[in-house]
């Protein structure tokens, strides 16, 4: 199981990584591949970022 905490859908979907060969790598890694479920924040007890 993997997250990622986009500032908004606009900006995920601008997401391109340059590195192509950690890209196929963890693509090969991946056993299965399930739907993006999108949710919303309701409470966070994560630290942000500084």
């Amino acid at each position: 199981m993997a997250y990622a905490r986009w500032p908004d859908a606009a900006t995920r979907d601008r997401c391109d990584h340059a590195e192509a060969d950690g890209e196929r790598l963890m693509a090969e890694a991946v056993a299965e591949r399930l739907p993006t479920i999108t949710m919303t924040v309701e409470s966070d007890l994560l630290a942000e970022p500084a």
